[in-house]
């Protein structure tokens, strides 16, 4: 990678300049024989004209009246008279003017808004991208290192130091580097959509509460640096219907969370990480242990921790703990050293991989290496004390490995106590990738005999019977392409066969289908293959092309499905898939060990939904057949008094646990899996509608389990159908309600099917697959227990919100458990019910 001279030459000038101060040796003036140079360079989100350029000799992120400036022109180019000195030791700064600057991304079109870029000491090209760079240097990072972890952040080998305008036209470069480039452009456009709307919402609040323009620009800067992968798979998947708006507001809403309320908070922590000193992992390790925090999101979210320590014979150890299933304590985890199935390619060839840290060595530049057990996994490893005394937690715990999971549990308010410190490690990998493979175990012992002692190996394909283990690359190539079976490879799945992989001669690779009951199809689809020599070790790459990976019949995959690659090498004596991990340059916050007693100290007592009703006045209550709880309503709906707020009284009455339903339908095949596991088996619960003269007026019975609500069926008054009502054709992701965790957000979907398209078509008969499904996307979150007071008397619950993402709308439903039901619902759903509200009036056996 090419770095103007003057980048690599302020290296050791910036460790004095850049690091977050507001002063500086050099006042702006000259020394007497020293000349000035005219440096020349462009700013650009498109190139930007009419914009204000300055050095901000002082790093107070403004342009002062004695400090060298300029504007820019037509194309964003500007010339700034400045001495070498000044040039390579600060920062240049770019001011948007708002109702002066021209972008010529929309030539004519005046910017309404203002925001400010910035780029390394010495730089030609300033832009958003640029701006990521410096806000590295001014974290920490030299020059280089910062280059490469925005480079890692972006996902690109390109220079992004570059004029990605001009490089994209670049015909001397190939038609993926400027489409790279083109990506950097549309990056850059979201950046500097993203930086003006916040920094037009937050100034007038930033100024009343006395926060400086320098600190707002830091800290808005940083909170969309941390969101640059968003941004990048947002133009990705924007495609050709990319637009500027539309992805930033979606990254925005999505990703950016600035605003009036925590903006205080946020500037405190970005101030400390900015005023951070430098810190020895090895000592941290050595005295009190190093503290990392982690978890696992998804439908069964998990905390986990560990602490790295270090003995006097620098010999390092780990103990990694998670939380158990009812999240009220850690367990430590028990590896088994004898079972590592990953294999690395190294300079001593296939080697079981061990990212395990054995011990931590100080580097000649002042880092230190945390060297693994295989050496080639080794991290360059930097990091910083960081001050967080009386900082919120849950603003530093974002910083730190966790994926949301800690950081949802604490209270709002919670701040560090004095003396509190947390440690920002940057870990550089020491190489940019490698290949390795798993030896796999899903085969028989036996299987593992005729494959070298693993499960992982490729079948060369005949056509009859199946294929035999390759020990060579080239049992599974031909000169000429011939359709036949013969010499091929299955590495893709589709129902009752594969995809047939061809490797020919001249780097070609055809790829077919073979049910194993018919002949070969025509080719579907055409990719590459090279050899490459690593370690002395011959790796076939293979590429599949976008459209095979994303065929709709495929089951199973042996392609990466990011970029579709896939490697075939031998190893032990037969011909194995290998795959290429690449590693880039991470970043967390971690902690002394002896931060951890306070974290759990804080956490709160009920962390999830079955602790909450187990803490509650009424958990020994067992559900009986016959409960019910009476409620008074208001319900808005667009066919009953013209919308008009009306006042029902309703009850839900619990009839057992012994139900069926929908099994009596015989006249329908495929029928959900679920309709024959749960007969007999169900939860119902009656629900009856009554208007405030208590005379009925409709009928639900809801079908449920501890796992899963699985529909509902409208009745009459007179118990006939109702013409209402629907069943779960899929089913989520299954859920323990013991593992609904304090303000984490479940996330999920499901298909259902109307029940009155269900009654018709066992009338005629046909199969369940052919009824239209609603996919419904919703979200679950139990957020604490609270003290509730209704009709029925003063309760302390436990709250749920459900959402259910209806389009655009968003149907919203929160209620108050106790453990004999719901005592209290408000329901927001423009979808159906603007308004629906429950208070319960009366509870049976309630004394």
């Amino acid at each position: 990678m090419d770095f103007p001279k003057t980048l690599l030459a302020s290296v050791i000038a910036l460790s004095l300049s850049a690091c977050g101060g507001d002063s500086s040796s050099d006042s702006g003036t000259t020394t007497p024989n020293e000349s000035n140079v005219a440096h020349v360079g462009k700013a650009a989100d498109g190139y930007l004209q009419y914009a204000n350029v300055c050095l901000d000799l002082n790093n107070n992120k403004s342009c002062d009246d004695n400090e060298p400036s300029a504007t820019t022109d037509v194309d964003g180019s500007f010339t700034l008279d400045v001495t070498q000195k000044q040039l390579d030791l600060h920062p240049l700064l770019v001011e948007v003017i708002a109702n002066q600057t021209i972008d010529s991304d929309a030539p004519g079109v005046i910017l309404t808004k203002g925001y400010s870029l910035t780029a390394p000491a010495g730089s030609e090209f300033v832009s958003p991208v640029s701006t990521f760079v410096q806000n590295q240097i001014e974290k920490g990072s030299t020059p280089e290192e910062a280059v490469e972890i925005v480079q890692s952040q972006l996902g690109t080998e390109l220079d992004i130091t570059k004029d990605y305008i001009a490089e994209k036209q670049n015909n001397s470069l190939s038609d993926a580097e400027k489409a790279e480039f083109e990506k950097l452009h549309k990056v850059a456009q979201v950046t500097a959509t993203i930086l003006a709307d916040k920094l037009d919402e937050l100034k007038n609040s930033a100024a009343q509460n006395g926060i400086s323009d320098k600190d707002l620009m830091n800290v808005i800067t940083e909170e969309v640096n941390n969101a640059v992968t968003n941004i990048v798979s947002s133009v990705q998947a924007a495609g050709d219907g990319f637009d500027v708006s539309n992805v930033a507001n979606a990254v925005k809403d999505g990703s950016i969370n600035i605003t009036t309320e925590n903006l205080q908070d946020k500037v405190d922590v970005n101030n400390a990480a900015l005023g951070s000193k430098k810190a020895s992992v090895a000592e941290l390790a050595g005295n009190e242990g190093l503290l990392w925090l982690g978890s696992n999101s998804g439908i069964a979210p998990g905390l986990e921790y560990g602490v790295i320590s270090q003995d006097s014979d620098s010999n390092v150890d780990e103990e990694i703990y998670f939380s158990n299933a009812d999240f009220d304590d850690f367990e430590l985890q028990v590896a088994d050293s004898t079972i590592n199935l990953q294999r690395a390619l190294t300079a001593d060839g296939w080697i079981t991989a061990d990212d395990t840290i054995v011990t931590i060595e100080s580097r000649p530049d002042g880092a230190e290496t945390l060297v693994t057990a295989t050496r080639d996994l080794s991290l360059k490893a930097n990091m910083k004390k960081v001050d967080v005394s009386g900082l919120n937690v849950k603003k530093i715990l974002a910083k730190t490995a966790d994926d949301g999971v800690w950081t949802s549990l604490y209270s709002e308010t919670l701040d560090f106590p004095q003396g509190t410190y947390a440690y920002n490690l940057k870990m550089q990998p020491e190489v940019e990738s490698y290949y390795t493979f798993n030896e796999g175990n899903w085969c028989t012992e036996e299987q593992k005999a005729e494959r070298g002692g693993m499960c992982n190996s490729v079948a060369v394909e005949t056509g009859v019977g199946p294929g035999t283990p390759a020990t060579s690359l080239d049992q599974i190539f031909k000169d000429v392409a011939d359709g036949d079976v013969n010499a091929t490879a299955i590495m893709a799945g589709i129902s009752n066969g594969g995809v047939l992989v061809e490797i020919v001669a001249g780097g070609v690779v055809n790829f077919y289908t073979w049910d194993y009951m018919n002949p070969v199809s025509e080719v579907i689809a055409v990719g590459q293959w090279s050899d490459i020599n690593h370690h002395d070790k011959v790796l076939r790459k293979v590429i599949a092309p976008e459209a095979l990976m994303n065929r709709d019949d495929i089951t199973w995959n042996n392609f990466n499905r990011d970029d579709g690659s896939l490697y075939l090498t031998v190893v032990d004596g037969f011909v194995r898939v290998a795959g290429e991990i690449s590693l880039q340059v991470e970043e967390e916050y971690v902690f002394g060990a002896n931060t951890l007693q306070f974290l759990k100290d804080s956490l709160p007592t009920a962390l999830t939904f079955n602790a909450c009703l187990a803490s509650l006045e009424d958990a020994s209550y067992v559900l009986e057949s016959g409960h019910t709880i009476t409620y008074g309503a208001q319900k808005s709906v667009s066919w009953v008094n013209d919308g008009a707020l009306t006042e029902y009284i309703e009850t839900m009455e619990y009839m057992g646990n012994n139900f069926s339903w929908a099994s009596a339908y015989t006249n329908i095949y495929d029928m959900p899996a679920w309709i024959a596991a749960t007969d007999g088996s169900l939860d119902k619960t009656l629900f009856k509608s009554h208007d405030a003269d208590f005379n009925l007026l409709a009928m639900e019975e809801l079908y449920y389990d501890a796992d899963y609500h699985y529909g509902e069926e409208g009745l009459n008054p007179d118990g006939s159908f109702g013409w209402w009502g629907g069943l779960k054709a899929t089913l989520p992701a299954k859920k323990l309600s013991s593992s609904k965790l304090l303000n984490y957000v479940y996330a999920d979907s499901y298909e259902k099917v109307s029940l009155v398209s269900f009654k018709n078509l066992d009338l005629v008969g046909g199969s369940f697959n052919e009824l239209e499904r609603n996919v419904i996307n919703y979200s679950e979150t139990y957020e604490g227990k609270e003290s509730v007071t209704v009709e029925a008397g003063t309760f302390d619950a436990c709250r749920v919100t459900e959402k259910v993402f209806v389009g655009d709308v968003v149907d919203v439903n929160t209620r108050w458990y106790i453990n004999r039901g719901f005592i209290k619902q408000e329901m927001a759903a423009p979808s159906w019910a603007p308004v629906y509200n429950r208070e319960a009036l009366y509870i049976i056996g309630l004394d």
